[in-house]
């Protein structure tokens, strides 16, 4: 299984480290786990997970709306 450093999946998916704390920091996506070093480490899952919110974000929905969706346990059959 890959995983990624917040780094590492900030230039994946194109977007800052900031960007993925702040989402963190909302309850949007958590890592996977967290390395002894304090690393945050991020699967494939969550990988999936915030391009579903970067996708949304693009589309207009707001932090509040994506959170409802990733909430709900059919939010990703939704879109």
């Amino acid at each position: 299984m890959s995983e990624y450093t917040i780094g590492d999946l900030a230039k994946k998916l194109n977007i800052i480290t900031r960007t993925i704390r702040y989402y963190d920091q909302k309850g949007l996506v958590k890592p996977s786990r967290v390395s002894e070093s304090g690393y945050r480490l991020y699967s494939a899952k969550q990988v999936k997970q915030l391009k579903l919110i970067i996708f949304l974000k693009e589309l207009g929905f707001s932090l509040k709306d994506i959170q409802k969706i990733l909430e709900d346990k059919n939010g990703d059959k939704l879109i």
